[in-house]
């Protein structure tokens, strides 16, 4: 099944590629137009009919070659966002995606007992200033931030961190476990459904509702069936009223022994 990954990086191929091609018709454009213009002598009357013509595919070429450039910047723009995208991006079906969310919560951590001990220093009421900014450097603050962080700026602000970076460091952390749960889950119904009959496992969400998991992505006629059949793509599964099942999908069980 191709991921989200591979997908992307489709995208970003093509648009690479399509700004390429802009640049070059852009190169085209600009030099015909260089090449038609440079042959006219200085002060060559405007013989009617004749140099009118000879100008106006000059200002075609110009403006055809200016629009392309910008549709290569256009194109270039929009790569770049998607390189940006796939470089700082874990995705839920990344091959290491389970690896790359533990490390990540492994380093919100420290940095969130990092913080926790640079308040307990600041907020002590048993070091003296001195004492403070030293164990501050030894922390990694530069002087700048120790004023900052000893001194605040509004009498009602407690010495060190903010609270709010705190309160938004360990949401991060829960939202951060709570996706590396569901793609446990969702690897786990994936490895089931590789070894369910058609590579196909429909299991129960409730008593009205079901959830089906496929073992590779299916054809685009299983997709439409199952849309039209009213299931909706969540989270690596269809989910939909059980009694909705489309032929489709039971045709492909069937084939391996299924139901």
């Amino acid at each position: 099944m191709t991921t989200r990954r591979e997908r992307l990086e489709a995208k970003l191929e093509k648009r690479e590629e399509w700004a390429a091609k802009a640049e070059t018709r852009s190169t085209e454009a600009l030099n015909a137009a260089h090449n038609t213009g440079k042959d006219i002598p200085l002060g060559q009357p405007n013989v009617e009919g004749r140099m009118t013509g000879v100008y106006n595919r000059i200002a075609r070429n110009m403006d055809k070659g200016c629009a392309q450039h910008r549709l290569a910047g256009h194109h270039h723009e929009r790569a770049a966002g998607l390189a940006k995208q796939l470089e700082k991006t874990i995705f839920s079906d990344d091959e290491d995606a389970v690896d790359r969310i533990e490390a990540k919560i492994a380093e919100l951590e420290a940095q969130q007992a990092h913080h926790k001990e640079t308040n307990k220093v600041c907020r002590s009421t048993k070091l003296t200033g001195a004492e403070k900014h030293g164990l501050l450097h030894k922390h990694g603050y530069a002087d700048a931030a120790i004023d900052i962080m000893l001194h605040p700026q509004y009498s009602f602000e407690k010495p060190g961190i903010a609270s709010f970076t705190l309160t938004n460091l360990a949401a991060n952390i829960r939202r951060y476990k709570e996706r590396l749960e569901q793609i446990k889950r969702r690897q786990a119904r994936a490895a089931r459904a590789e070894a369910a009959p058609g590579g196909v496992m429909i299991e129960a969400a409730g008593t009205i509702y079901c959830r089906i998991t496929f073992a590779d992505k299916p054809e685009r006629p299983v997709i439409e069936s199952l849309k039209l059949a009213g299931f909706y793509w969540s989270n690596g599964c269809w989910f939909g009223k059980a009694d909705a099942v489309p032929a489709e999908v039971r045709a492909m069980m069937a084939e391996e022994g299924g139901e």
